[in-house]
């Protein structure tokens, strides 16, 4: 309505602009009659009016106002075309599908974690990690590949069978991985008891994705993490005691030691050498046979292959004292060593007295009492002698003289007999 108002405005100026030329046009004509009477030159009266249009000029202006009016008109109705009226505002279902924008955010992507169980954890024991992969892009993955090195190479973990997924060559596959999914699979290593300080679990992933104008499988640039470990070093320590049979001997017994080595640390040892180390010089101490143990050809020497931790071995070992032996304490001793304790030693010692008598006694037999029962006075074998030995027997004179009546009293009975 406003355009149409300021249209008839616009034509109702037009034509009064053409009236005032015409009138203008006339006055000039009746200015130039009366100039012309009168004494002014004509120079004079060409300064004071300038010289009248011809009727051509002015339909010629009168055109080009007109046609400056239309080509306005022309370009308000341009305007008001090109300018949509508001509307409601619209609805979910108005909007476009896709766009070229979300279209090219359509970029596949995957992301990885690792964790462990334990940040700390004792050599000996498994080390369990939790490997996590998801998809974080636009479309399916297929062909994920995981692979596990670690920072020491002598260690290699193993995986735990996974639904939908292959283990090849010590590395997990997984065929197909949905968008937006996210699934977890679990790998564990065996930690050797001399494992100690810090490792590392490096893991590389790959992916390969389907162009969808082309149908071809694309890589997709691989996907590292990783994760530190601390390994606390295990303890290794062990006892060592010896006994012997007896703490008192004579020259000539035979003495018997036993050995027990008990491994009272963390760590399984290995090769525990046992020596045997005896006091007097040229009388050696020799080991027993015995299951699981290694001699060497003098017997002095033994070696356990293992001992577990809170377990013990023992082991036996003989010596016979010498005949000419004197009165003197004799000491033996026993080291042991390990393979993880290096030279570390540990000792243990036991000591025996031996005694000599001053005079060896004869053997003799048992000695029988009246009523035919053993003297409870003999010696037994292998008995120290006392330190102050007596020559003799100290009841033979008391048994001569119980003898001498009885004799003079039985040949009295007899020679009364043989009277009668």
């Amino acid at each position: 309505m406003k355009n149409k108002i300021w249209r008839n405005w616009k034509m109702t100026g037009a034509a009064l602009i053409m009236s005032c030329s015409l009138l203008m046009g006339s006055g000039s004509a009746v200015l130039g009659a009366e100039l012309a009477e009168s004494d002014i030159f004509l120079e004079d009266a060409e300064e004071i009016n300038p010289p009248e249009e011809s009727e051509t000029e002015q339909e010629l202006d009168l055109a080009e106002v007109v046609d400056e009016i239309r080509t306005m008109e022309a370009a308000e109705t341009l305007e008001i075309t090109e300018i949509p009226e508001i509307t409601e505002s619209p609805t979910a279902t108005d909007i476009p599908p896709f766009t070229d924008s979300e279209e090219k955010d359509q970029t596949p992507s995957y992301k990885m974690w690792i964790t462990p169980q334990q940040t700390q954890i004792k050599a000996g024991k498994e080390l369990l990690y939790t490997i996590s992969v998801e998809n974080t892009g636009k479309c399916p993955l297929k062909n994920i590949c995981l692979q596990s090195t670690f920072s020491d190479t002598s260690l290699e973990g193993t995986w735990e069978e996974a639904e939908d997924a292959e283990i090849q060559e010590k590395n997990l596959k997984l065929e197909k991985l949905e968008t937006g999914i996210k699934k977890e699979f679990y790998f564990s290593v065996q930690l050797p008891e001399t494992q100690s300080g810090k490792i590392c679990l490096y893991l590389n992933g790959t992916a390969e994705y389907e162009e969808e104008e082309t149908g071809e499988l694309r890589s997709l640039v691989s996907v590292e993490q990783s994760s530190e470990t601390e390994i606390l070093p295990l303890k290794a320590d062990f006892q060592v005691t010896k006994t012997a049979d007896r703490t008192m001997a004579v020259p000539g017994d035979k003495v018997t030691f036993q050995i027990c080595i008990r491994n009272t640390g963390e760590r399984t040892l290995h090769s525990v050498v046992t020596t045997e180390k005896f006091q007097l010089q040229n009388v050696p101490v020799r080991f027993l046979e015995a299951e699981g143990i290694v001699l060497n050809k003098a017997r002095t020497k033994a070696r356990i292959e293992k001992i577990e931790p809170g377990c013990s071995v023992g082991l036996l070992a003989e010596v016979t004292l010498p005949e000419k032996l004197k009165d003197q304490k004799l000491v033996n001793e026993v080291s042991v060593t390990t393979t993880e304790t290096g030279e570390r030693k540990v000792t243990s010692k036991t000591e025996i007295e031996v005694y000599r008598t001053a005079e060896t006694p004869t053997p003799e037999p048992e000695a029988v009492s009246d009523e035919g029962a053993p003297n409870q006075n003999a010696e037994k074998k292998g008995q120290a002698a006392s330190t102050h030995p007596k020559t003799g027997d100290p009841m033979k004179p008391v048994l001569w003289l119980m003898m001498i009546p009885g004799s003079l009293l039985a040949a009295g009975w007899v020679r009364s007999r043989m009277r009668n």
